[in-house]
């Protein structure tokens, strides 16, 4: 029997204790698996013993991963491409923590566009309803759903974006229980914007009917890539920290690595505030939050 390819960001179905388990998978080392569960704790299991749960078009997607300093430059590519029209939407999912909101609004930025001008951005929940009125009271621009993850799996958001996000020259959006609700609202209107997702789920988790028409950026890294972007990015973090403070939380973060639960740009910077507000008696502090 074939063994499929796992890749960072596969979500997965494992067993403990005679209970299967939801997980993503975190970290891959030869034949075995690092796996985040639903409930947030970490499992290690044998490539064997795990069984995948992507759908077999999302598993032809899946392809081998660039390392991380290729995608930041992929991702650039693709926003430029959504905020320019020649896409309709992008989506771009990883593990929380790594860069992916900062990356989107800073390539954003470079190309002189400017929120609420150029731009729009949503963060945080979205129902099916906000999301036609968002779309429609922004029509004709570039919408950015920060964790707006209800959208993108609610049955009727998804029936909307179908129709946003369609391939054909003109797009049409319908939803009349909306317009019924609120005379304000039309009962379809033609949709000439474009849209991004910044979200947190893995992608076998999104609406297939979604993935296909946009262009989708895997931002999730390894324990080892996330700790070599928070070697790229350490002269780069705001902070007051002095160049040798900066160069000690690092090495303490290296140190800890594999026993820290949630690695991730918020974990250096946690500990860069810490070095910088106790000076000579950072560690045991840094250790107590980082363990957390």
């Amino acid at each position: 029997m074939h063994q499929p390819t796992f890749h960072v960001g596969d979500a997965v179905i494992l067993e403990d204790g005679g209970t299967k388990l939801k997980g993503v998978v975190q970290l891959i080392k030869g034949p075995q698996l690092t796996i985040k569960t639903d409930d947030g704790h970490m499992h290690i299991r044998a490539a064997t013993a795990v069984t995948p749960v992507c759908s077999t078009a999302t598993s032809r997607r899946l392809l081998q991963v660039p390392p991380i300093h290729e995608r930041r430059v992929l991702l650039s590519q693709a926003i430029e491409m959504v905020a320019h029209g020649i896409s309709p939407s992008l989506i771009v999912v990883g593990q929380p923590g790594l860069g992916k909101t900062h990356e989107v609004t800073q390539t954003l930025q470079t190309m002189g566009l400017e929120p609420d001008h150029d731009y729009c951005y949503v963060k945080g929940f979205t129902s099916a309803r906000g999301l036609f009125e968002t779309l429609y009271a922004h029509n004709g621009r570039l919408t950015v759903f920060d964790d707006c993850d209800g959208a993108l799996n609610d049955g009727v958001a998804t029936e909307i974006l179908k129709g946003a996000l369609d391939s054909h020259h003109v797009r049409t959006i319908s939803w009349l229980t909306a317009a019924r609700s609120s005379g304000k609202l039309p009962k379809s209107f033609r949709f000439d914007g474009q849209v991004m997702f910044i979200s947190n789920r893995p992608v076998a988790d999104i609406d297939e009917s979604i993935l296909s028409r946009s262009l989708v950026i895997d931002y999730n890294m390894s324990r080892e890539e996330i700790l070599q972007y928070m070697e790229t990015i350490l002269p780069l973090v705001e902070s007051a920290a002095t160049a040798e403070q900066r160069r000690g939380g690092m090495e303490f973060i290296r140190k800890y690595a594999p026993r820290i639960k949630r690695l991730n740009i918020r974990t250096l910077i946690s500990v860069l505030r810490i070095i910088t507000a106790h000076p000579t008696n950072w560690e045991p502090l840094a250790f107590y939050t980082v363990m957390q």
